[in-house]
């Protein structure tokens, strides 16, 4: 990862606590999460280059800001995968499906199998809940080869960024 740590050299503590080394292939995501929560999804920004259906292996998400006061907002990650149980609501989860329920601190790093639906829940606080999620595979050489090196996604204007 030399041209992002040439460009960004402040993440590098962020990625050294959440890289695996089994994988080969990253992305990264900074997420002010919306107070009325996330779905239930998988995360598959590798799809698009392997030509098909493909969550990421492995999710490792840092806190970044997490107020004690919050009500709300923890990361619930269920058994199943989307493939085994289509669309899930949040409340209308099973109690026999839920994994994993986490409440955000900052500081803390969790990783759950990229297959797994998970989903953030409302929250209210007086700050943002802030995370870095990472998107990591373990792809075939020739398939890793298409993926992007490093480029800066800007969700807002829906453009990539030039970095000088």
């Amino acid at each position: 990862m030399p041209a992002f740590q040439a460009h960004l050299p402040f993440v590098q503590p962020l990625l050294d606590a959440m890289v695996r080394p089994e994988c080969n292939c990253f992305f990264l995501t900074f997420l002010g999460a919306r107070p009325d929560g996330q779905r239930y999804h998988t995360d598959n920004y590798f799809e698009n280059f392997c030509g098909g259906s493909r969550a990421s292996d492995l999710v490792t998400v840092a806190y970044l800001e997490a107020d004690e006061a919050m009500v709300g907002g923890e990361l619930v990650v269920l058994k199943v995968s989307a493939s085994e149980v289509g669309p899930i609501r949040h409340g209308c989860e099973a109690p026999e499906q839920v994994l994993q329920v986490v409440r955000p601190s900052p500081g803390m790093v969790v990783d759950f199998d990229g297959q797994l639906l998970h989903g953030v829940r409302a929250f209210q606080g007086p700050t943002q809940r802030v995370s870095a999620v990472l998107e990591q595979c373990r792809l075939q050489h020739q398939i890793a080869r298409k993926t992007p090196r490093f480029s800066v996604f800007c969700q807002r204007s829906n453009e990539e960024l030039i970095l000088a």
